[in-house]
């Protein structure tokens, strides 16, 4: 059902006779985010705008009861037209229509605990139930590294950017970048460690 001009579609997917899960998708002939905004020297307006593209991909997908649940730069590729294709939903859930968290499929049960440090909301990494602020914290997380050059919270031990995530605030964005300050309570709001803080949906 995820039929939108920035989600890369979902061709079929099984398990190989080994067991092991696959999933086959339209080929996305692009470079990732954060590669393709420094190529293309994107001013923060630009970079806004591009990514305004990724956040109604996830909107889509949440009114579909999907939720990505592994949202990163990596996941995001643009092609030379400046279009956003959002990829790998291979370890995606789908939510029941009161938004309960459903039971998982067989290809989210074999990815387990799949997902990426720098860019998981605090009640990912603590396994606990999600819905669709998972996805607003990594889009946040991501949209930050985008307009700053690094993802909120940085370390090479990812056990330390576990317990960042989980214990603490990450620099005000106008730290980094003292023109953004303005979308310092954007951020705050989108980046809150209690899901319910956050806002309502990932495009407001």
């Amino acid at each position: 059902t995820l039929q939108h001009p920035h989600i890369a579609r979902l061709l079929d997917a099984g398990q190989a006779d080994d067991g092991t899960p696959w999933l086959a998708m339209d080929w996305v002939d692009g470079t990732d985010l954060l590669a393709w905004a420094q190529k293309a020297r994107l001013g923060i307006r630009q970079c806004l705008q591009l990514f305004l593209q990724v956040a109604d991909a996830v909107a889509h997908a949440h009114s579909r009861l999907v939720i990505h649940r592994d949202i990163k730069p990596s996941n995001i590729l643009v092609d030379s037209q400046g279009q956003v294709k959002l990829l790998d939903f291979g370890i995606a859930k789908l939510l029941q229509p009161d938004h309960a968290a459903a039971a998982d499929t067989a290809l989210t049960q074999a990815a387990g605990r799949v997902l990426t440090t720098a860019y998981a909301a605090p009640e990912q990494l603590k396994g606990e139930s999600i819905d669709g602020h998972a996805d607003q914290y990594a889009l946040a997380a991501t949209a930050y590294h985008l307009l700053t050059g690094m993802p909120p919270f940085q370390h090479t031990n990812p056990a330390i950017v576990i317990s960042q995530h989980l214990s603490s605030d990450p620099p005000a964005i106008g730290t980094k970048r003292p023109e953004l300050a303005g979308l310092a309570p954007v951020f705050a709001k989108a980046l809150a460690k209690d899901a319910g803080a956050r806002y309502a949906h990932c495009v407001d």
